[in-house]
């Protein structure tokens, strides 16, 4: 542990509870997404208050629920990518179902997401296993990720229960993306 910040609240207008957030590196400073619809950057290395660095207000549309943390970023080309997870209630359930998908956003200040999955990031194996948690019904929540020779590979867990280990080559995940405009 190189340093320790407690009790981080940021002083803007999207204060929710503090979890799930997506740290990336950025000119040899460690920044955080804080949310990611609307992308809101802060650097929380100094002192402890978050510092709103950049903010994307533009609403991102993904029917598959609210776009929530997951992975750390990594630096890909000329942007980041990482993978989020979001979370609906299904109309024909009363439990919530977890999905995972993956975006990218651009290198630099200000920072904007560039492009999303156009359908969840889907192993069936993943929704077929016994529920654990009664309020949800299939949990999958990515949690780490890094790049290899053009393999990506993700670990997370599922059914809040499990880990899962995914490995996907990069360009079929760029792929799946759809442009943000």
């Amino acid at each position: 542990i190189t340093s320790i910040n407690q009790n981080i609240y940021p002083s803007h207008e999207h204060w929710k509870s503090q979890k799930n957030w997506v740290p990336f590196s950025y000119k040899n400073e460690i920044l955080v997404i804080q949310y990611l619809n609307p992308l809101l950057v802060v650097n929380i290395t100094s002192g402890t208050n978050a510092t709103k660095l950049s903010s994307d207000n533009r609403s991102i549309s993904w029917p598959y629920g609210e776009i929530r943390g997951g992975t750390n970023a990594l630096f890909i080309g000329d942007e980041y990518l990482s993978f989020f997870h979001s979370r609906i209630q299904l109309s024909n359930r009363t439990e919530f179902t977890y999905f995972m998908g993956a975006y990218t956003f651009t290198r630099h200040r200000p920072f904007q997401i560039t492009s999303i999955s156009k359908l969840p990031i889907v192993d069936l194996r993943l929704y077929t296993r016994e529920i654990h948690d009664h309020a949800n019904d299939y949990i999958v929540f990515p949690t780490t990720c890094y790049w290899d020779n053009d393999l990506i590979v993700i670990s997370g867990g599922y059914q809040d229960n499990g880990l899962f280990i995914a490995s996907f080559q990069l360009p079929s995940i760029l792929s799946t993306l759809r442009d943000i405009e």
